[in-house]
């Protein structure tokens, strides 16, 4: 080889090192995730103050398993839609799956079932079984939420009022005071902040909204939701997932449990009332 080949080629690989040496240096900058912090049992912000929840413990899971750096925000809802929309947010500890959304957003696999039920007085419950039986009502929402899509894509919202909340604690502090008809939220989200204000006359309502998948939303892929959907997936397979929902929803791993209990029980009931006949038989 020429002596100015390889001296060129020596000042190329120098260069080369150097840079990659300059770029090595540079932290990277973390990856920003927000949260609701008022959306208990999944995002909400705890008592001292941090990000709390079972998708918040689920993300930094899949955070630990991708190896980014991270931070977690939390906020009222409407201005965390806004940061993922506007890319100021890299990722959202859950965000319920709709087409319209899809069409500006990345999901990933849900991660929880999202059940929407109807919050009323006790008085009035029997007054709501359909969506249509809304009609006329004010109707309590978080700003922002996927309920308002709900009631326009069945065709429920020229004749309602939608009354908007930050939160959904301040919804249902809303409704004790009279300020709606009803609120309309996740099930649990409800019975939390029923039991956090001691209000007693309010009773959940099924009005046949369909469950809803709620995820993980990105407002980039760049391989990002292939990742997210591996690290769940794991997680499944090694048992945190369990782990993790057996800490934030210990009163549904009871209820299984009992029925299980009751499952076993009555079928050794039948089997001992089986072998009882099949005894009285043969000795006749």
């Amino acid at each position: 080889m020429k002596p100015s080949i390889r001296k060129a080629l020596c000042t190329l690989i120098t260069v080369c090192v150097a840079i990659t040496a300059m770029h090595a240096d540079e932290p990277s900058e973390p990856f920003v995730i927000e949260g609701h912090k008022a959306f208990y049992p999944y995002d909400f912000v705890n008592e001292n103050g941090q990000p709390d929840g079972f998708a918040v413990d689920l993300v930094k899971e899949v955070m630990l398993r991708i190896g980014k750096p991270y931070v977690i925000k939390m906020d009222n809802w409407n201005h965390v839609l806004s940061d993922l929309y506007d890319k100021k947010a890299d990722c959202l500890c859950g965000l319920a799956l709709s087409n319209r959304r899809a069409e500006s957003v990345y999901f990933t696999n849900y991660h929880s079932i999202l059940t929407y039920l109807v919050v009323c007085d006790k008085k009035d419950f029997q007054l709501y079984n359909t969506l249509e039986d809304l009609q006329g009502k004010k109707i309590i929402v978080t700003k922002g939420s996927i309920i308002t899509e709900t009631l326009k894509n069945a065709g429920h919202d020229r004749d309602i009022v939608l009354i908007t909340a930050n939160n959904m604690d301040e919804g249902i502090k809303m409704l004790s005071e009279g300020r709606g008809d009803v609120v309309i939220t996740s099930n649990l989200v409800a019975e939390y902040y029923l039991q956090k204000h001691k209000l007693k006359n309010f009773k959940l309502v099924d009005v046949g909204i369909p469950p809803m998948e709620y995820c993980f939303a990105l407002s980039h892929d760049d391989g990002l939701v292939l990742k997210f959907n591996r690290a769940l997936l794991s997680m499944k397979k090694d048992g945190t997932y369990k782990r993790l929902y057996n800490k934030w929803f210990p009163s549904e791993m009871v209820h299984r449990q009992n029925i299980i209990t009751i499952a076993i029980a009555s079928l050794l009931t039948i089997i001992l009332l089986v072998m009882y006949w099949i005894s009285y038989y043969l000795r006749k």
